[in-house]
């Protein structure tokens, strides 16, 4: 059989080596993200307020991640302003309930989650109880 030539980034997101076979399978659909908790560091608290204006965070994070792929416990790189700030999803919950409504505990690690527009998301300022 035939195929393919994948890119180095590809193989090390996919974490293969040369010579590995892969298989990619079109029927993979995401289940979408219905809440999205994002741990932000408490100095971008300060920084949005001053840049931001009346954009709320939330929102900000919600249009950056939009048709993103995201796990519990990612660490990710946004730009705010021109300064990076490293941003962890806390908690991304699905809009389809487990089967027979059982948490995900001990069922090993939940599969990615898709950020819509309708996702909610809330940005908790580390060190800091409150909400944007």
């Amino acid at each position: 059989g035939g195929g393919a030539v994948i890119s180095p980034a590809l193989q090390r997101s996919l974490n293969v080596q040369e010579g590995e076979t892969v298989i990619i399978s079109m029927d993979f659909i995401a289940e979408e993200a219905a809440e999205l908790r994002f741990e932000v560091p408490a100095k971008l608290n300060q920084v949005w307020a001053q840049t931001a204006g009346a954009l709320k965070l939330d929102r900000y994070l919600n249009a950056t991640f939009d048709g993103t792929l995201l796990f519990a416990g990612d660490l990710r790189t946004i730009s705010v302003n021109g300064q990076w700030w490293d941003v962890r999803v806390l908690e991304c919950k699905s809009t389809q309930p487990r089967p027979g409504g059982k948490s995900s505990e001990g069922e090993g690690p939940d599969p990615p989650r898709l950020v819509t527009t309708s996702t909610k998301v809330v940005a908790n300022f580390a060190g800091d109880s409150s909400e944007s």
